[in-house]
């Protein structure tokens, strides 16, 4: 294994011990790694506290043996279905397809998300829209975590454009 290559496996790692202690922090469970990140599930309300302790501690760190490292980040409610230990259904498939919207550092919440959690203190979700996002079938309202200590310079979100075909699976139940 080449030296850029294990300093990639060592981020990844530092990567994930940032996230799984703000989790557990914050009494949430990750169910899945996907690689490059993790899906946790809440059921106290804290997920947004989560993503900020998270954030801070990704923008604390040191990344410069990998020239960087911007996470970005997801809160989505929504129905899933836990089966023999991990989620399905279409709260991860909104949560992914959001989550592809977003930068590196930034975080984007779904308005059932904004509704059932509290904000920690000084931040504020700024409505960023209805969005077309990839293969969902309905538009998604968009709100943008803002947080003192959190960037706030983007480009747009990388959404579908409204005229822009789309490849939606639909699925029929005869």
């Amino acid at each position: 294994m080449g030296s850029a290559s294990h300093c990639h496996v060592r981020a990844l790692a530092r990567h994930d011990a940032i996230l799984q202690e703000a989790v557990l922090h914050c009494s949430g469970r990750v169910v899945k790694h996907t690689g490059d990140g993790i899906i946790a599930v809440f059921t106290n309300g804290r997920a947004i506290e989560c993503v900020v302790q998270a954030q801070k501690a990704v923008n604390a760190a040191d990344w410069s043996a990998v020239e960087g490292l911007h996470v970005r980040m997801c809160v989505f409610t929504g129905e899933a279905e836990e089966r023999d230990g991990d989620f399905f259904g279409p709260a991860l498939n909104g949560a992914a397809r959001m989550l592809s919207a977003a930068w590196g550092g930034q975080v984007l919440v779904n308005d059932a998300a904004a509704a059932c959690g509290t904000l920690p203190d000084g931040a504020s979700l700024t409505d960023a829209g209805v969005h077309v996002l990839r293969d969902l079938m309905e538009p998604q309202q968009i709100n943008i975590l803002a947080h003192p200590t959190l960037p706030v310079e983007f480009p747009a979100l990388r959404t579908v454009n409204r005229g822009q075909p789309q490849n939606v699976q639909i699925a029929a139940c005869i």
